[in-house]
């Protein structure tokens, strides 16, 4: 029996993605319509468990909160929907994991919650690697300024506007040329780029609990690579948030909703440095 060529599998490859993408809208959608007009869900004492471990091992680990604020009011009634969707970047992605998403909305925030639906993997399934994703897009006039690897869960990019980073630096290096060096700048005489800035931030696990600012905000749900996404438009800031099954991400700046899509599509892997 003759081996299928280099062609055929990639063929192959593409195909189960395209049926996975298929088959993970057509689980969303019917989880959707199944409990988006339902109150909120009665738990089960074994469910709630799962979750607690889940808390246990994501604050041991880790817990990023992006534009948190402690809420000053009695929380609106919340209704929480579940999404069952099959992570589909990548086809071993697909093949592995399924997650659940729960959504709930408060007066002041929302919190996003993802745990892993084998409760075997639940609170386990933290990616290993020295790989990275990278958006490959970036806005007009955006420039990588910052990279930091902060342990083993966090990966964080910052991108500044170049015409603003190049008049910054411009006042940097005048100071340092008047004072002998950077160190030697009185602090009262100190200068710092100030001017606009994308954050994005790659996490080691697509578990965990996430609360951001939604209050007088656009708050849009919308799909990045077939995996769902979150996101809220407030004061001239994007802030998204996605997985592609392996990591999870967030990206944050005085961007367009559009660039801020394009550079969550644009996600390519990077080795780490040799």
């Amino acid at each position: 029996m003759a081996k299928p060529n280099k062609d055929e599998n990639q063929e192959l490859e593409e195909l189960l993605s395209m049926v996975a993408q298929q088959l993970a809208q057509e689980q969303a959608d019917a989880a959707r319509s199944a409990y988006e007009d339902l109150p909120e869900p009665a738990y089960s004492p074994r469910f709630i468990e799962q979750i607690k471990r889940i808390a246990r091992k994501t604050k041991k680990h880790g817990k990023l909160i992006v534009w948190s604020k402690a809420a000053k009011r009695t929380m609106a009634t919340a209704a929480a929907v579940v999404v069952v969707l099959t992570a589909t970047l990548s086809v071993e992605g697909v093949r592995t994991q399924l997650y659940n998403y729960f959504i709930s909305h408060h007066q002041e925030y929302t919190e996003l919650r993802v745990a892993a639906c084998d409760e075997a993997a639940a609170g386990k399934s933290f990616s290993s690697g020295d790989y990275h994703y990278v958006p490959s897009y970036l806005p007009a006039g955006y420039v990588a300024e910052e990279t930091r690897d902060e342990g083993s869960f966090f990966y964080i990019l910052k991108y500044v506007d170049q015409k603003a980073y190049d008049a910054y630096q411009k006042q940097l290096d005048t100071l340092v040329e008047q004072w002998g060096s950077q160190e030697n700048i009185p602090e009262d005489k100190q200068v710092h780029y100030t001017g606009p800035q994308i954050m994005y931030v790659e996490m080691r696990s697509v578990e965990g609990t996430t609360q951001f600012d939604t209050e007088d905000a656009v708050y849009k749900e919308l799909t990045i690579n077939g995996s769902p996404a979150y996101m809220s438009i407030k004061n001239g800031q994007v802030l998204l948030l996605w997985d592609n099954g392996d990591r999870s991400f967030q990206l944050f700046g005085p961007i367009s909703e559009e660039d801020a899509v394009n550079m969550a599509n644009s996600l390519v892997v990077q080795d780490a440095p040799q």
